[in-house]
């Protein structure tokens, strides 16, 4: 019996050493599992914690039956080796970071005495001052607490280099997006700075564009500083210039060779006086810059800067700043293809702006040409029909009465014949206005100009016209000075308007009317003006300024009358049928001064034709002197209306003006000017 005992107790005391001996190895495993997780663990074992109002006190204040027990591992994440110390509250916090102390202390206290369960990351701080991220997550059961504290250091590290990582995609990303979705250049700048400065936490960033690619910076400046986010206890350096040549040389030299220019600290690097003084005025501590290149061209800058203190820039900073640098030089060779586009297209719509108004102007001219013909068809049948049909009906009226009389010879008084007569002179009178109002059209007028009397002119012209006035029974006044200059002028085609303007006073108004003709001499005042190589006199104050005509040769030489006829006879004026006229310039009126005239007053002969008739409205006198204009309402006014036209080409071919002056019922006056012969010119001009 005594024998079975002992043995019984001896195989219980090795089950009892095997036992422990894989305990042991259990322990040594979690152990060794636990270091290789670096995981620690804490219980605390608590049947019954006073309820108090902080942590700490709850040690104080536990029951005898209370324990708070770390594991090896634990000891070794808090910097302790295992065993050296007691576990206690107040030593756990020791080692939490300070910021990070509240939130354990909360955490474990909510734990023990509200059982709460927490799982909570924080940063405890080890003996050589290097800091560790841990995250501890607790259990709870009846009478106990159980939590395990393990480092995450390097996955708390790898989760802020992705979540960095993501936001610097997220920063390229819609950067690049902007760039697409919108071309304003100044809007993109600002806000690459604006989000460059946020993602940083920088004090400052800028972007500075140096005088390339057409940058086009006002003379002397080299670079400007466009765009910049800055903090508000910073200075701004927005529109700071840079206009030292050599410092500009220097830039593109070290970024030729360098990718970016990080300075940590800017009081420990040896900089020029520029850019000491440049670091200085700005509060400059740090600066991290990298170059915005177009091609081979330094366009800019792309910087961040540091204020408040020194910053070491680390290489995802400078990666990320490189890669929206070439954002930025993407938005920029946008912004200038978008320029050359605008100015193509600009380009484009000037051309076919103008090419529309070169078809409008051809459409126009030939809608006026249509008008023209359809007047000119008008007024031919209406006035060259009226004679005919009244020569067919005489006619008709002959043969009638000497058929009735059986006669094979028919008689024609004289007063038929002389009707006959006038139709025809007014017939063929008509055809060879139309032929000289094309004439000049196309060729101009040719005068030969001489001296003139305007007496003697004027005589003669109302010796002709004796008969229609007596006709008419109208009255012609002259009232012209016998010591009236000459005029320079061509008779015959001044013959002709004189005829036209005294014989419309005579036809278009009642029997009966009073004509007066009058001439008088005025004063012109003359500025010179410069066309071409040409130096041409004009007028500021009168009607007459219009077609004034005065030209001199760059050389102040003029062709006299009495050098050569060829040289004498011929001045060319050509006339359009918008009204427009090129005239060439009148020499007449000043002596051979040279190249430089500043201004001059030329003497001018106004002649008036006035009548106390019928008048004309306005609407008629704006389209008085036009070719084939006429009212057909108007019993007044009838014909091609080609006498007034003529008239006018012939006197602006003269150097003068021609218009009227009337109203309804108030009589009219027709007036133009002719260029006087001076007293003292002794040549005669061309």
């Amino acid at each position: 019996m005594l024998a079975a005992a002992v043995a019984e107790r001896q195989q219980a005391l090795f089950e009892v050493r095997r036992t422990a001996a894989a305990l042991r190895s259990r322990e040594a495993s979690l152990a060794n599992a636990q270091r290789i997780a670096q995981l620690g663990n804490w219980d605390l074992n608590c049947t019954a914690v006073a309820a108090t109002e902080n942590f700490q006190e709850s040690s104080e204040h536990c029951t005898p039956n209370s324990e708070l027990r770390w594991s090896d591992e634990l000891y070794r994440l808090l910097g302790f080796a295992p065993g050296t110390v007691k576990p206690t509250p107040e030593v756990f916090l020791q080692a939490v970071h300070p910021e990070d102390r509240e939130l354990v202390a909360r955490s474990q206290r909510q734990a023990m005495f509200e059982r709460k369960p927490y799982c909570i990351n924080y940063r405890i701080v080890l003996a050589d001052g290097s800091e560790r991220t841990v995250c501890e997550q607790s259990a709870i059961q009846s009478g106990a607490i159980a939590a395990t504290v393990q480092d995450v250091t390097e996955r708390h590290r790898a989760e802020t280099a992705l979540r960095a990582s993501s936001d610097r995609d997220r920063l390229l990303s819609e950067i690049a997006l902007r760039i697409r979705n919108s071309l304003d250049l100044e809007e993109i700048l600002n806000t690459t700075v604006a989000e460059v400065r946020q993602f940083f936490k920088a004090d400052r960033a800028f972007i500075g564009i140096m005088d390339a690619l057409g940058a086009n910076l006002p003379s002397p400046v080299y670079c400007k500083i466009v765009a910049e986010s800055v903090g508000s206890q910073c200075r701004s350096i927005l529109g700071w210039v840079l206009a030292d040549e050599n410092h500009l040389e220097n830039l593109k030299t070290f970024y030729a060779n360098h990718r970016v220019r990080s300075v940590c600290n800017t009081a420990t690097v040896q900089v020029s006086d520029t850019v000491a003084k440049y670091y200085s005025d700005y509060q400059i501590r740090a600066t991290l810059n990298v170059p915005i290149v177009l091609g081979d061209e330094l366009f800019g800058i792309l910087a961040v800067n540091q204020c408040s203190g020194p910053r070491q820039w680390q290489e995802f900073e400078i990666d990320l700043l490189e890669k929206l640098a070439t954002q930025v030089a993407i938005a920029l060779q946008q912004a200038q293809l978008l320029q050359q586009v605008k100015a193509l297209n600009a380009n484009l719509e000037s051309q076919v702006e103008e090419r529309t108004r070169q078809l409008q102007q051809k459409m126009h001219e030939l809608q006026e040409s249509n008008r023209l013909k359809d007047l000119f068809l008008h007024a031919v049948s209406h006035n060259l029909r009226t004679p005919v049909m009244g020569m067919l009906i005489l006619l008709k009226n002959l043969l009638n009465k000497s058929a009735s009389d059986s006669l094979q010879e028919v008689p024609v008084s004289r007063s038929i014949l002389e009707r006959i007569v006038q139709a025809s002179e007014h017939q063929l009178t008509m055809v060879n206005a139309l032929l000289d109002a094309h004439a000049s059209e196309v060729k101009g007028i040719v005068l030969n100009t001489v001296p003139l009397h305007l007496q003697s002119l004027t005589s003669a012209i109302v010796g002709d016209l004796e008969p229609i006035l007596a006709k008419n029974q109208a009255t012609l006044t002259q009232e012209i000075p016998t010591d009236l200059p000459r005029v320079y002028g061509d008779s015959k085609h001044l013959q002709r308007v004189l005829e036209n303007l005294l014989t419309n006073a005579i036809k278009h108004n009642h029997p009966g009317v009073n004509i007066t003709f009058k001439a008088e001499v005025i004063e012109v005042e003359k500025t010179l003006n410069f066309e071409g190589n040409s130096q041409v006199l004009t007028s500021q104050n009168t009607q007459l300024a219009d077609c004034i005509a005065n030209r001199i040769s760059p050389g102040g030489d003029r062709p006299r009358i009495g050098e050569t006829t060829q040289k004498n006879q011929e001045t060319l004026a050509k006339f359009h049928l918008n009204g427009s006229c090129t005239i060439p310039r009148y020499q007449g009126q000043i002596a051979n001064i040279g190249s430089k005239l500043p201004g001059v007053t030329v003497k001018m002969v106004r002649c008036t034709v006035t009548d106390n008739g019928v008048g004309i409205s306005a609407k008629q006198q704006e389209s008085l002197f036009e070719l084939y204009v006429h009212d057909p309402n108007s019993r007044q006014l009838t014909g091609l209306g080609l006498g007034l036209y003529l008239s006018k080409q012939i006197i602006k071919a003269h150097g003068g003006e021609i218009g009227v002056e009337s109203t309804p019922g108030g009589g009219s006056t027709f007036w133009f000017s002719l260029p006087a012969v001076n007293s003292d010119d002794r040549s005669l001009p061309v």
